[in-house]
């Protein structure tokens, strides 16, 4: 009777072992794609600020070699965005 207890209780210990490493490594997998999904957002969000100061740039630049007028609202349109993308 004690072999037939052991014949059956290792191997569903073993399968309850692989089911927990199974469950961590499921989690351990969640885990790094929402790392990588916050990670490409940031690199969005980066990539919109960069854009938008250069558009800001740009339109200074314009202005203050030529002052005319014309150049300032790709500067006073950048603002706001710049403000909006360093808030998230």
């Amino acid at each position: 009777r004690g072999k037939a207890l052991v014949a059956i209780s290792l191997p569903l210990a073993m399968l309850m072992f692989s089911l927990v490493l199974i469950y961590i490594a499921e989690r351990q997998t969640a885990q790094a794609e929402e790392d990588v999904r916050r990670v490409l957002l940031v690199q969005g969000d980066i990539q919109t600020l960069h854009t938008q100061i250069a558009e800001g740039a740009a339109s200074v630049r314009g202005y203050l070699l030529t002052h005319q007028e014309d150049f300032l609202p790709g500067y006073i349109n950048a603002q706001p965005l710049i403000d909006a993308a360093l808030v998230r």
